[in-house]
């Protein structure tokens, strides 16, 4: 019993950080291990991916989770992939063997996805003064109705 306890401790003590296999999508043949920071910060692992990749430090990556199967000459289509939310996550989910693919976002893309981004907040926002005029209203005329019958339920009673 005694020895089993003491192995519980050491795999418990040898946690390591994931390591992860990294990929450019213009270029999926040359593929890194990379592993995930201590920090699990996207900034501290993007650093490392373009020191790796030797990419410029004021590049714009996407991360996108890519099949661990995939094939050398497979074309990868990024609409069917996971992009992960680098700006407000952590990579704390991220998993040891994990696959991802990376993106160079030229500075074109960034505002494209910028105006959807925008675009989709604007509408939110008016979606979202809809529903809370919908809601006032409502509670508008739930109080006329109880104000109606409070009134006159004080006119039967005289």
């Amino acid at each position: 019993m005694h020895s089993y306890s003491q192995r519980t401790n050491i795999r418990k003590a040898r946690k390591r950080d994931p390591i992860v296999s990294v990929f450019m999508h213009n270029n999926p043949v040359r593929t890194y291990s990379i592993t995930v920071p201590t920090s699990k910060s996207w900034k501290e692992f993007k650093n490392k991916i373009m020191k790796q990749f030797q990419l410029s430090s004021d590049s714009n990556l996407a991360i996108y989770q890519s099949p661990i199967d995939k094939e050398q000459d497979e074309t990868i289509n990024l609409n069917t992939l996971h992009e992960y939310d680098t700006q407000n996550t952590d990579m704390s989910k991220i998993k040891h063997k994990y696959v991802f693919c990376i993106k160079e976002i030229k500075d074109s893309d960034t505002s494209d996805n910028n105006n959807k981004v925008n675009l989709d907040y604007q509408s939110n926002q008016k979606r979202l003064k809809k529903k809370r005029r919908k809601h006032r209203e409502k509670q508008k005329r739930k109080q006329k109705e109880s104000d109606s019958e409070s009134s006159s339920n004080s006119n039967n009673s005289s």
